[in-house]
């Protein structure tokens, strides 16, 4: 569903079917009203960091938003010698996304653990929210 507006709110019913039989699943969409604005970054966050060889080193970043931000930390990487694709979208390796098992105060954190030559480079912090929840009863 895109541009969903608060009258989508209400449970919707995927149905399959076949000649074996008939399944189905329904869920409840909640869509909130509100302004859109940027989620904001803490200032000063996350820093640059100089590590000795085998130390351990900690990026962190804050993020303040009314809505749940999604929150990945990445590492540029070179393909090919290049850090950009033939589109100009930047080659990236994902090193920490939202899971099952992640909570909001471990992606604040990117801890590099007995750091070697190859851990040098540029990381970026991502945030991307959106304003709907999908629920399976």
């Amino acid at each position: 569903m895109e541009s969903v507006v608060p009258s989508d709110r209400g449970n919707y019913t995927c149905v399959v079917e076949n000649k074996f039989g008939r399944i189905q699943q329904t869920y409840t969409l909640d869509v909130l009203e509100r302004s859109p604005h940027r989620p904001i970054l803490q200032a000063g966050l996350p820093a640059n960091q100089t590590a000795v060889l085998g130390s351990d080193v900690e990026f962190h970043c804050k993020v303040y938003s009314d809505a749940q931000p999604h929150i990945q930390w990445l590492k540029h990487v070179e393909v090919n010698g290049s850090k950009v694709g033939p589109d100009g979208t930047p080659y990236v390796t994902v090193l920490k996304t939202a899971g099952a098992n992640t909570t909001d105060k471990e992606l604040e954190v990117l801890s590099l653990r007995n750091v070697t030559f190859e851990d040098a480079g540029e990381y970026t912090q991502v945030f991307f929210q959106d304003l709907v929840w999908l629920s399976n009863l």
